[in-house]
Formats: structure tokens, sequence, C-alpha cells
């Protein structure tokens, strides 16, 4: 029996990609239609997302090693334990990952934690200026 393969076949008949389930989990429906500009699109989109994240870190899940940003397709995050895509901190010696939005929240905590910034309530205030769809 044969299985169906994860190809797109643009409108001329070419193969656009031979991977399909990386755009369409980072992307759902806007991953559609499948053309080289629209891939090459959500490719820009991918490393926009990452500007101004560093490049290395250090996180207290994982102090064995530094973590180093990565582009890679899925992966299950150490932190929260949800699945994530397209960038994560990753420590390949240990196959160790965290979602950015993870690993750069507890940096925000830190940088909260100098500044003493707490709401009403007494509770840590961390500004929520990620958005990497997870």
């Amino acid at each position: 029996m044969a299985h169906g393969a994860d190809v797109a076949i643009g409108p001329v008949g070419k193969t656009v990609t031979k991977d399909v389930k990386t755009p369409l989990m980072a992307h759902g429906a806007d991953a559609f239609p499948f053309t080289e500009e629209k891939l090459q699109e959500l490719e820009k989109k991918i490393d926009e997302m990452a500007k101004g994240w560093h490049e290395k870190l250090k996180h207290d899940l994982h102090e064995e090693h530094e973590l180093v940003l990565t582009r890679c397709s899925t992966y299950g995050c150490d932190a929260c334990r949800e699945m994530g895509n397209s960038w994560s901190y990753r420590c390949k010696e240990c196959d160790f990952d965290l979602h950015p939005k993870c690993a750069l929240e507890e940096d925000e905590e830190k940088k909260g934690d100098e500044k003493g910034e707490v709401n009403a309530e007494g509770l840590r205030v961390v500004e929520a200026y990620l958005n990497v769809g997870m």
C-alpha cells in the first residue's frame, strides 16, 4: 500500500517543496498556497521572528551548557512540555530544547528582579513582547 508524500506541486507541475509539514506546523493555513514565492515569504517571517533574540544564553533549567538559538522543525519544549517549531534554544549535546518564549521569559524575569517591578498584588510583571505562535 502506498502512503502519501509530503510534497507540494506548483501550478506548472513542478515540485515546490518536499517538506510540507514544516510550513504547515509553523504557519497553519497561512502556508497556502504552496508556491516558491510564498515559501520564501514564510522563511523571511521566520527569520524576522528571531531578530533581537540572544544567539546563546544560560538557563536555570539547563545549567550544564549554554543554549544556542537554532532553526528546527518540531521539538518538545523541556520547560512547558508543549511542542514547538521554527526556533529553539537548544543544547545539542544533551538534546535539550526550550521555546524561545520559555527561555526568554526567564531572562525578562531576571531583568524585572533587578528593577524590582511588581504589580499591586505583589506579582512579578513580565512584558509579553514575544509572539512566536506557541
